[in-house]
């Protein structure tokens, strides 16, 4: 947890990282899409996908485990 004072800059920090990570991960994937084809920049978007969702229930899962 962080104080007050330091909330603004948090958010700041967190939208900006956002930001750079869609951008960068456009480019990323548009240059696989060059080299390979839609087909496989598709398939590696849906494992990307999928590996967060699995993080996901993972977290939640060990989430209620830890609240009981």
């Amino acid at each position: 947890s962080i104080g007050a004072s330091l909330r603004g800059s948090a958010a700041a920090v967190q939208y900006t990282a956002f930001d750079l990570l869609i951008g960068f991960g456009s480019l990323g994937l548009g240059l696989l899409a060059d080299a390979t084809d839609y087909g496989v920049m598709y398939g590696v978007v849906s494992g990307i996908t999928l590996a967060g969702l699995a993080v996901g229930a993972l977290m939640v899962k060990g989430q209620k485990r830890a609240s009981g």
